[in-house]
């Protein structure tokens, strides 16, 4: 061993050699960070996600009609991963593990990356993976500040909204049961396949007779029940969920109206009273719960700004230039003070007279 001072020559040697691997890593780390904080980085990201959101919009029940746009979102889908997994790298190395993985958008970021490398392999083998593809949307509110101000907000006041929930879900209920005193097995007819219509009164009464006529070789007929009904509690709140989003509710109403007794077939108009128990739910179960749930929604928003001391939905640079508007809106102006010149002051006097106003 060759002795240079205190130290043997090789032992010098391996310092030197970690020392430069150390600054060769330094560096890198440092090159990734100011990567990962650019503007023009971030912007590329929010860009590769808004545009594999709108991929979205053409998948339909016809992509498999189209075998080129089939193949072009396939081929962006693994153009957006790999891009999603090179800034996932890229953060790894500028923050480091515990940094990474102790911010919560960071996770959701992660956990959706591996939603798209799973659907990818599912892909591959041949199993439908697109329903996982719209999870990508989870990643636009993890880019934009304002949204997720609003959702942290949300998440803070969903437990005092629990108790108002509570209320609507319990008139729902109340009208849930109603129903199923009223409705239940009431909505089931004699259905004709053939000329997809409902058979006539006039031959069929009741489940026991459009029964006969498929023991007597017509196949063509059904005893059928309406898809949404008051059979039971489940069904009923899931029927006074299409009344109360006002879609597909007229035929719910017109059957109601229709039904005479369990198992029979409906007459038209038979029962006009029950209008009055659809009139009564969109009143109390629709107007009246969604403006006690405004109202306390709006409660809730005050209270939770005179707890925090500023404003719910702002980030802290919209805050910033509230305050700076309202400091210059609210300084007194110095009155502006009369020509002296006799021109100015005549009109000056005309602009200011009120025969303008």
């Amino acid at each position: 061993v060759v002795l240079t001072g205190s130290l043997p020559y090789n032992t010098k040697c391996l310092e030197a050699t970690v020392c430069c691997d150390l600054a060769v890593l330094s560096n890198f780390r440092r090159a990734s960070l100011c990567i990962v904080q650019h503007k023009f980085f971030e912007g590329f990201i929010v860009f590769v996600i808004l545009l594999s959101c709108a991929a979205l919009v053409f998948e339909d029940i016809y992509l498999e009609h189209r075998p080129i746009l089939q193949r072009v979102l396939n081929m962006a889908d693994l153009v957006f991963t790999f891009v999603f997994v090179v800034e996932m790298l890229l953060k790894w190395i500028a923050f480091g593990f515990k940094k990474y993985f102790t911010n919560f958008w960071c996770w959701l970021d992660f956990l959706i990356l591996d939603v798209s490398l799973f659907s990818l392999m599912v892909n591959m083998l041949g199993y439908p993976s697109r329903p996982l593809r719209a999870l990508r949307t989870l990643r636009v509110p993890s880019r934009f500040k304002g949204m997720r101000m609003v959702l942290k907000a949300l998440t803070v006041m969903l437990p005092s909204m629990f108790s108002v929930l509570l209320v609507i879900l319990v008139i729902w209920l109340v009208f849930s049961i109603m129903g199923v005193n009223l409705f239940a097995g009431k909505f089931s007819h004699c259905y004709n396949e053939t000329s997809e219509d409902m058979v006539m009164l006039d031959q069929v009464n009741n489940k026991s007779e459009c029964l006969r006529l498929l023991d007597q070789n017509f196949f063509e007929v059904r005893w059928k029940n309406k898809k949404f009904n008051f059979d039971n509690v489940g069904m009923g709140f899931l029927s006074l969920l299409i009344m109360g989003t006002s879609s597909g509710w007229l035929d719910i109403m017109y059957a109601a109206v229709d039904s005479t007794q369990v198992e029979d077939q409906p007459l038209y108009e038979s029962n006009l009273y029950m209008y009055l128990y659809f009139i009564g739910f969109i009143i109390i179960g629709c107007f009246f719960t969604l403006n006690i749930f405004i109202r306390v929604f709006i409660d809730t928003i005050h209270k939770h700004r005179n707890k925090i001391g500023k404003h719910v939905f702002m980030t802290e640079e919209q805050q910033k230039y509230l305050r700076k508007m309202k400091k210059q809106f609210s300084e007194k102006r110095n009155a502006v003070p009369r020509p002296k010149v006799s021109l100015d002051l005549v009109l000056q006097s005309f602009s200011r007279s009120s025969w303008w106003w």
